[in-house]
């Protein structure tokens, strides 16, 4: 089992713009791994206006990873890189993402969900490398930091919410 201690963020809370609460899970997600990783600390809404002046989000679209990725290097993780499975593949991402795990990397993971699309910062799992049962992840749209930090999704539940794309946040 592997649960990385990861600072938890929520839109709902730590959000103060009105307007972007319903819509920062990336910059939150995207905050999560940048303090885990480095010492760097932004303000989230601060962080949500320079994702807005890359160009990293599309109304109707939601947050695009190239311009979470071009944020990143901006704030000195030059090696962030984003990945992605086709349905019938997205097994094969699952090891992917247990090695960064294995490596103290959290993962940037984009899942459905009613309002069509949300990322998710996984920081954890049940079982081993080689045989998961499932992740644990803090989930940026909680209106209280006990019903958003390191849920769990067995990987049967995980496999049907994932899209198949991630992002690594890497120095």
């Amino acid at each position: 089992m592997i649960k990385l201690n990861v600072p938890y963020y929520s839109q709902r809370l730590d959000v103060l713009d009105p307007e972007w609460k319903s819509r920062s899970c990336g910059t939150c997600a995207f905050k999560m791994a940048m303090e885990f990783l480095g010492p760097e600390k932004i303000n989230l809404d601060d962080l949500t206006k320079e994702g807005l002046a890359f160009g990293a989000y599309l109304n109707g679209v939601g947050w695009i990873h190239q311009g979470l990725i071009d944020l990143a290097k901006k704030h000195g993780f030059k090696n962030s890189f984003r990945k992605e499975w086709l349905e019938d593949k997205k097994q094969d991402g699952i090891g992917f993402i247990t090695e960064n795990l294995e490596k103290n990397i959290p993962v940037l993971a984009s899942v459905k969900n009613a309002g069509g699309g949300h990322i998710i910062l996984i920081v954890g799992l049940k079982g081993s490398g080689e045989a998961p049962e499932g992740f644990y992840f803090h989930d940026p749209n909680a209106y209280r930091a006990v019903e958003g930090e390191f849920k769990f999704l067995n990987l049967p539940e995980f496999l049907k919410v994932w899209k198949g794309r991630i992002i690594v946040i890497s120095k």
